[in-house]
């Protein structure tokens, strides 16, 4: 009889979570992360209360070394988990991100847009959304 070969493991994480396991909210997050990451995509790593003010904050480090925090951890989850496919859909739909960034703001720097290209304001978000309604 031959000898079944032993199942691979896949450790070649694609994103890594950063959490305060301090903070129950964020422990709770990283706990629904792991839940649906069946094919694990995302590595958890815990920081305690001595890092640094930025690094208290949920963190979501992608594989081009991009930090999101805020709406863009929900948004790039709910994008790459294959199990919350259907829920990334909704975060297509015009208007969501808003509500969301609203919601969950992140820091000015964790936005995934590459350099050189920036979100409109909420300020001008505004002004356009004012001037269709005029018409």
């Amino acid at each position: 009889m031959a000898e079944q070969p032993k199942p691979q493991t896949y450790d070649g994480w694609e994103m890594t979570l950063r959490f305060d396991a301090g903070d129950r909210r964020q422990v709770r997050a990283a706990s629904l992360v792991r839940a649906f990451d069946a094919w694990n995509q995302v590595k958890l790593e815990e920081h305690g209360a001595d890092t640094h003010l930025s690094a208290r904050r949920l963190q979501l480090v992608t594989e081009s070394g991009a930090v999101l925090t805020g709406y863009f951890v929900f948004q790039e989850l709910a994008r790459s988990l294959r199990l919350l496919w259907p829920l990334g859909v909704l975060t297509w739909v015009p208007g969501v991100e808003v509500l969301g960034l609203r919601w969950y703001p992140g820091e000015s720097t964790a936005s995934p847009e590459p350099a050189g290209q920036t979100r409109p304001t909420e300020a001008s978000a505004v002004a356009k959304d004012s001037t269709s309604i005029k018409r």
